[in-house]
């Protein structure tokens, strides 16, 4: 529906952003993009998406800044567990709730080898 108002390579590109940001399926970027660009406000695309404004001003800042729709990945600390492990932790947890978080980190190095 909005697809008119954004070039191909801009819809391609809103797309790749839309990889990193969990809220917003590549569709609705190109919406918030477009009626932006149309003259819609902030405000009026969180109302019509039903997000956060945060998410759209996230979205318009990048876009400003670089002129493309691709947000940088973030730079957090890196995990160091996986999804068995995360999942152990919470049936252990659940099953032996009065163990410290000492010994269940210590179980886990047991069991699985991680290192915490």
């Amino acid at each position: 529906m909005y697809e008119h108002l954004l070039t191909v390579k801009a819809l391609s590109v809103l797309l790749q952003i839309c990889a990193f940001i969990m809220v917003l399926s590549a569709e609705d970027c190109a919406k918030a993009v477009a009626l932006v660009e149309d003259g819609r406000s902030p405000g009026y695309v969180t109302r019509v998406l039903n997000v956060n404004h945060s998410t759209i001003q996230r979205i318009l800042a990048c876009f400003r800044e670089t002129g493309r729709n691709i947000l940088r990945p973030g730079c957090g600390r890196n995990r160091k567990t996986v999804a068995n492990d995360d999942r152990f932790l919470v049936l252990n947890t659940l099953w032996n709730r009065h163990l410290t978080s000492v010994e269940t980190k210590n179980q886990l190095h047991e069991v699985h080898g991680t290192e915490l």
